[in-house]
Order: C-alpha cells, then sequence, then structure tokens
C-alpha cells in the first residue's frame, strides 16, 4: 500500500514538472525534483538498514513499525558475549534472530555508550548502530559476529538488539532482550580473596596480550608491596603498585597499550619474598 501511494505520488509530481516547464517555472521544478530524489534517498536508506529501532532511550521508532503495527512472538533475537569488560577494552559479541522456515529480514543493534565496529560481510555502521547493508536471506536462525569497545569510564552499559524476519507475506519484528555489560577500570589494584597462608606470584593472563592483561598474586601479610615490569635490558619500564597492604589475595589488571611488543619481566617483593615472571606483549 505504501509503495503504491508513493509511485502515486511521484507520477503527480512528473505530471506536474512538466506543465512547469510548459509555463517557463523554473523553481519549483527543482523544488519538486528535490522533493522526488528525497522520497528516492528515504526508501533507499531503508531498504539497505535503518537505526533507531530499538529500545535505547531517544530512539525515533518503536521497532521496525513499517512492517507490523506490534511485536511478533514469531520471531526472537539476542546478544551473547563478555558481561565484564575493562575500559577501552574491544571483544567480539554474537547476534542472533531466529523464525521458523525461510525468511529475510534485518537487524538493529544499538548501545548507551561506547562504540561498535567490525560490521561483518553485508552489514554496516549506520548512525554509530549496526544494521544490515542489504535484506538477510535466512532460514530458522541467522547469526553473525560484530566487535564493541567499552567506553574510557567506568559503569554499567545496555546493549539493544531489534530483529525483524518476513516469511511470505507474514511480516514481523521483535525487541531481543538487553543485554547488560559492567564496565571497569582498565588498570588498578583489586583485593579478591581470603588471606593466604604464603606470599606467591602467578603466571598473566592471557599472555601473550594485548594490550589487557591480569595479574594475580598473594600477601600473607601486612606490609609494603612493590609490583613493577622491567624490559629485557632490566630496566624498570611500569610501577605497578608500591604501598603498603593487607594481607590477602589481590590482582592488578595491567594495560600496556603505550609499550612496545616484546618480552617483559614481572617482579613482585613484599617483606623477604621476591618473584619474577616473563609476560609477552604481542601488537
Amino acid at each position: 500500500m505504501f509503495i503504491v501511494f508513493i509511485g502515486f505520488f511521484i507520477n503527480f509530481k512528473l505530471i506536474l514538472m512538466k506543465r512547469f516547464l510548459k509555463a517557463g517555472v523554473i523553481l519549483p521544478v527543482i523544488l519538486v525534483s528535490l522533493s522526488i530524489f528525497g522520497i528516492s534517498a528515504m526508501l533507499y536508506s531503508y531498504a539497505n538498514g535503518v537505526a533507531s529501532c530499538t529500545q535505547k532511550p531517544g530512539s525515533t521508532y518503536n521497532g521496525c513499525s513499517c512492517h507490523s503495527n506490534g511485536v511478533s512472538t514469531a520471531i526472537t533475537s539476542g546478544i551473547t558475549g563478555p558481561d565484564t569488560l575493562t575500559t577501552g577494552q574491544t571483544s567480539t559479541y554474537t547476534f542472533s534472530i531466529t523464525r521458523s522456515g525461510t525468511w529475510r529480514g534485518g537487524v538493529d543493534i544499538a548501545v548507551s555508550s561506547g562504540t561498535l565496529s567490525n560490521a561483518p560481510s553485508g552489514f554496516k555502521i549506520l548512525s554509530g548502530e549496526l544494521v544490515q547493508s542489504a535484506r538477510l536471506n535466512s532460514s530458522n536462525t541467522y547469526s553473525n559476529t560484530f566487535s564493541y569497545t567499552a567506553p574510557s569510564t567506568p559503569g554499567t552499559v545496555t546493549m539493544y538488539i531489534t530483529g525483524c524476519a518476513q516469511n511470505g507475506s507474514q511480516p514481523a519484528w521483535n525487541h531481543g532482550p538487553n543485554k547488560t555489560i559492567v564496565v571497569k577500570l582498565a588498570t588498578g589494584i583489586e583485593k579478591t580473596g581470603n588471606i593466604p597462608t604464603k606470599y606467591s606470584l602467578a603466571q598473566n593472563y592471557p599472555n601473550p596480550f594485548n594490550p589487557m592483561t591480569t595479574i594475580d598474586f598473594g600477601i600473607a601479610k601486612a606490609g609494603k608491596v612493590k609490583l613493577t615490569v622491567s624490559d629485557i635490558s632490566g630496566k624498570t619500564v611500569d610501577i605497578l603498585v608500591n604501598r603498603n597492604l593487607e594481607a590477602g589475595e589481590y590482582k592488578f589488571n595491567w594495560n600496556a597499550s603505550k609499550f612496545a611488543s616484546g618480552v617483559y619481566f614481572y617482579r613482585l617483593e613484599a617483606n623477604s619474598f621476591t618473584d619474577v615472571k616473563r609476560l609477552i606483549l604481542v601488537k
């Protein structure tokens, strides 16, 4: 119905253009032409994905209202991936759209903060949101991956998804459940456990890494603790901890984004305890 109306509207304007040309009226012809091209651009953008259809506050549309006036349980969608990230960390997430049978449709994914990137083939980033660049054609469940980079400040991020799938003459869309992500400080020390019976320094993880890695260590008795990182020549390049700590188990999230690829060594000194381990930064 919508397409028929647009076709009639364009034909009507073309007739007006011919009459304006015969009358020697130039400005109305220009305005009519711009209006027609504006409609064409609108139709094209919808055919190639449209943003602002999710439940993100401030979104322009209430779902895919051009396909149907209300949500349909015939279609489900969702996002899976890490629940916790550090500030500035990039991770991979997977989205899925499910409808029984063969269908064609699309998706809109948005986030309250942070950045979506690495749109897979057939998708694009539009107004900061992930949408299809051409209609999806699938059967039952379609899934794919994308990247998300957490913001530079800690807090809670909400990821939104709306999926659309048309099966024959039966269009359907539905909002998927929101994905909540907790963003923590990229660097810093955190007390994680009970008082250990002895001092310890664990191997960092992941290793090799880029640019974030975690170092776990245990302090058996309260006192001065020093945790440093040195390069292969033995020069100290970063001091992670240099203060008094209570007895307990700790972890330190180290951000090595400002350092070059290579082999480094981290050293823990606490009372009479000393231990050194190797880590590898690969960019």
